[in-house]
This record gives structure tokens, sequence and C-alpha cells, in this order.
């Protein structure tokens, strides 16, 4: 059990993808999560709608893979948002990630 929470902790908060997991602090309060989220499930329901594979398939990636594409997803959000003209403060609070979070991504 040691070394699965070890795992975990390390993929969580020492790769790049620890932005997946993480939430800014800030003085703000946090927004209330949706009751209806769905999680990984609805990330794999949205990667499905915009062609990465059927359901089945998603359900069937490797979980770096899976997390391969959440990155490339939320980078992609990311950019659109700038090309709009939107500015960073403003990706961020949108994005709920922290302004460093969105320099690395649009870099």
């Amino acid at each position: 059990m040691l070394n699965f929470l070890a795992i975990t902790n390390f993929i969580v908060h020492q790769t790049k993808y620890a932005i997946l997991f993480e939430k800014p602090k800030t003085g703000k309060k946090q927004k209330k999560q949706n009751m209806y989220s769905l999680g990984f499930a609805g990330n794999m329901y949205q990667l499905s709608k915009k062609g990465y594979g059927d359901s089945e398939k998603m359900e069937n990636t490797n979980l770096f893979t899976f997390f391969d594409l959440l990155l490339k997803e939320l980078s992609d959000s990311v950019s659109e948002l700038e090309k709009a003209g939107k500015k960073k403060g403003e990706i961020a609070e949108i994005m709920n990630l922290t302004i460093p979070q969105v320099n690395d991504l649009i870099s």
C-alpha cells in the first residue's frame, strides 16, 4: 500500500501532470464545485467527443497517454482563450489555474 501511495503522490505532485490535480491557492473563496461533475469519466466522454476514440477505446487507454491527452486539451483551451484576446489573469480565472500555470501552458 505504501508503494501505491508513493507512486500516486509522485504522479500528482512531481510530474508534468500535477497541473491536472492542483487547485490554485488564492485568497479568493473557491467556486462551489458542480455537484454533477463526472470527474475522469466526464473527461473520457469529452475526449471521445473530440475524436480521440470511442468510450471503449478511451477506457482502455494507457493512464499516461490519457493524462497527455488531458494536458493537450488544457493547453489548447488556454491557447484559444489567449487568441480570443483574453488576458492571462482572465484565462487563469476561467480555467481555474494560476498565472504561472497559464504561462507554462502558453510557452
